[in-house]
């Protein structure tokens, strides 16, 4: 199982490491800022916001962090796996 985790977490790490990788990072920030800014504005407006929109909306906002921050996460959870490997093979629990 482990295994299996470091190779899940190399692979997403790598991710981050496509060239165009940069390029999904900021396309996923502009669709955040589009939403919330429309969002804010119906809500300033006095607009009634249906709930199920808002629903609809922080899903979308929360899967779009969610997989522009995958990669680093993945980074650290490999990190961390390799420490642990490292202190396991020296002795140390």
């Amino acid at each position: 199982m482990r295994e299996e985790l470091i190779q899940r977490s190399a692979a997403l790490n790598s991710l981050s490491k496509h060239p165009d990788y940069p390029e999904l990072q900021l396309e996923s920030q502009r669709k955040i800022a589009r939403m919330t800014t429309r969002l804010v504005a119906d809500m300033l407006a006095g607009k009634p916001v249906d709930q199920r929109e808002i629903d609809y909306a922080r899903g979308w906002l929360d899967a779009l962090h969610w997989a522009v921050e995958l990669p680093g996460k993945a980074e650290d959870t490999l990190e961390r796996a390799l420490r642990e490997a490292e202190k396991r093979k020296r002795g140390n629990p």
